[in-house]
């Protein structure tokens, strides 16, 4: 498989990469607006704009990952896929139940983005065609790149 710099993705690759980078900056823009207050730079205080830097930095690196090393980036997002549906769904759970907590309506929005979207993300990364895709060693593809 050539996954040189010209290589054409399938559709697939790109909507997984772009939920990546979508949700990196939409759970930015959800903490800062749930935080209600201005950026701190010191790291080690409870509003710090590393926390922010920090969630973006996790998503991109999936994309990155999914987008130029395959492979690794198909496991990483299958990982983190799976136990970010299981959060969300259970975040679900506890509210339907009536339990006490701060959810606001961008808090509930953002579940059902992820809720509605990981399943086809997790779906395209398992299926049997697509792991043709992502079959290639990581050794096969840093010797690409050379």
């Amino acid at each position: 498989m050539d996954l040189s710099k010209n290589a054409e993705r399938p559709l697939g690759v790109y909507f997984v990469t772009l939920y990546f980078v979508l949700s990196g900056f939409l759970e930015a823009i959800q903490k800062y607006r749930e935080w209600g207050s201005t950026f701190i730079w010191n790291p080690f205080t409870e509003h710090s704009v590393w926390h922010i830097a920090t969630d973006v930095a996790i998503y991109l690196a999936i994309a990155y990952m999914l987008w130029h090393l395959t492979w690794l980036g198909r496991l990483a997002g299958l990982v983190f896929g799976y136990l970010y549906l299981g959060t969300w769904l259970w975040f679900l759970v506890l509210y339907a139940r009536g339990t006490a907590m701060n959810a606001t309506t961008l808090h509930l929005i953002l579940a059902g983005y992820h809720i509605s979207s990981l399943p086809f993300l997790l779906y395209y990364l398992q299926t049997k065609p697509r792991k043709k895709l992502f079959r290639q060693s990581l050794l096969e593809i840093l010797h690409l790149h050379d």
